[in-house]
């Protein structure tokens, strides 16, 4: 036989074993998802997922420490629409809905206790055709979190001075027409996080924002730069900075900090043609607020919370 027809009597044979493979595949004699998988291993069988009708058994618990969120409110929403309203155990953190929810459903959870505020989409699963029996409710785990309202703002200048509420920067002094403020903020004890999220009856993101309100006579004269954004609203200049959920969190693993509970940003403030002292700049740290909104409106959010206390930085040449 040439080599010719050797190689054409070798491709007829691979292509007659592909296509029996392909056939033993379909008709179930072999599995070809198994292949490599180690000696006792699960392999996922998805096609013995089934819709369900089911109550939703919601878990509620810290994202770290993992204890449970007791007494806290749960609002269960198709779109925009409240279904139910729920309130999670006193003690297990756990609370199962009174309504049956189907496989495919769309929801949109809003977890509230005091000052601590969370939404989650949220789509009914499937459950394996071999635990339909078995399962009465489908569970639902939220991770959530203790929010910090007394976070400590901290300034310093490029030249090593530190700043406590209500003092001066004198750029005489200073001998400066340009200085660098590094902003800083600390979380006061450990297990306080954040986590963002959307809010779908307002349309807006829930973030934490450092907002800085620049007023007072010939503020217009200053400028300053490194913010995120900004925006003027009457007689003031407003700039923002996205704060990460990271820089907002202290927690640790064992004896070391997973999270440290501080964040920082730099802003540069150049004196340009200002003369007096008048102008100032005030800090405000807000938790579930967007700048897009306060842009609008002129507030930080219709749910905002205060995570500092206001800290001002007064100006003079």
């Amino acid at each position: 036989m040439s080599d010719s027809g050797r190689k054409t009597t070798i491709a007829s044979i691979l292509v007659f074993v592909l296509l029996a493979v392909i056939c033993a595949e379909v008709f179930g004699f072999i599995n070809l998802s198994s292949i490599g998988t180690k000696a006792g291993e699960d392999v996922a069988d998805l096609t013995g997922m089934v819709a369900a009708t089911r109550k939703l058994s919601f878990v509620c618990n810290n994202q770290y420490g993992g204890a449970a969120i007791q007494s806290a409110t749960l609002k269960v929403y198709k779109g925009l629409d409240v279904q139910e309203t729920l309130t999670t155990d006193g003690t297990t953190g756990i609370v199962t809905s009174g309504l049956q929810y189907t496989s495919g459903d769309v929801l949109r959870i809003l977890l509230v206790k005091g000052n601590a505020k969370l939404w989650y989409d949220y789509t009914v699963p499937k459950i394996r055709k071999a635990d339909q029996d078995a399962v009465a409710n489908i569970q639902v785990p939220l991770q959530f979190f203790d929010i910090d309202t007394s976070v400590t703002i901290q300034l310093m200048d490029g030249q090593g001075n530190a700043y406590s509420d209500t003092n001066i920067l004198n750029f005489t002094t200073l001998g400066v027409n340009q200085i660098v403020l590094t902003v800083s903020g600390y979380v006061s004890a450990d297990d306080k996080s954040y986590i963002s999220s959307f809010d779908p009856l307002n349309n807006i993101d829930w973030e934490v924002v450092a907002f800085g309100a620049l007023s007072g006579t010939n503020y217009e004269a200053l400028a300053i730069s490194g913010w995120h954004g900004s925006h003027e609203k009457g007689t003031t200049l407003w700039g923002y900075r996205t704060i990460p959920d990271s820089g907002v969190t202290k927690n640790k693993i064992g004896n070391l900090y997973e999270h440290d509970g501080v964040f920082s940003f730099s802003l540069t403030l150049d004196k340009g043609g200002y003369s007096g002292d008048a102008a100032a700049l005030v800090f405000y740290l807000q938790g579930y607020a967007d700048p897009a909104y306060h842009r609008t409106y002129g507030s930080y959010g219709p749910d905002t919370v205060a995570m500092a206390s206001t800290f001002t930085l007064n100006i003079d040449t």
